[in-house]
């Protein structure tokens, strides 16, 4: 189990429901671009 940068899916499991939350906020941001 070695630490492994943000996969989104894979870390939002370890970092719970925070993780993906912000990953939605970039999709938005990115939409919004």
């Amino acid at each position: 189990m070695n630490k492994t940068p943000k996969l989104g899916g894979t870390w939002g499991i370890f970092s719970g429901p925070k993780e993906p939350k912000k990953l939605n906020e970039e999709d938005k941001n990115s939409i919004k671009r």
